[in-house]
């Protein structure tokens, strides 16, 4: 059942929407997690932990492992590496949010080689 709610609700939205380009940047995502107010900070933690978890189902149905975490990391641990990361390439400010996530990410948690 749960299989069938899921497939209806992707089929559902394929047609509901044309294929576009709108996601975040990374100069939206960084206003966001800069921002004092509570609300955008809020979308923010949100939007970082909807995108690790989209990340983690990733990396085990592909099996590819970019990035290596340690125990006990933080999702303001990840707010953090993720932000500092936005901060230090204004550059790529332009690129999906998405992917400059996962680029901060293997730089702070690379895999070790065997």
């Amino acid at each position: 059942m749960r299989l069938l709610v899921v497939f209806l609700i992707i089929v559902l939205s394929m047609q509901a929407s044309p294929v576009s380009a709108n996601f975040y940047n990374g100069k939206s995502i960084y206003e966001k997690c800069t921002d004092e107010e509570v609300a955008p900070k809020n979308f923010c933690i949100g939007w970082i932990v909807g995108t690790f978890d989209a990340l983690q189902w990733r990396k085990r149905l592909s099996n590819k492992w970019f990035y290596c975490l340690r125990g006990g990391v933080s999702i303001h641990q990840l707010e953090a590496i993720f932000i500092k990361y936005l901060k230090d390439h204004p550059g790529k400010w332009h690129v999906e949010a998405a992917v400059l996530f996962e680029l901060a990410i293997t730089r702070a948690f690379p895999c070790k080689e065997n």
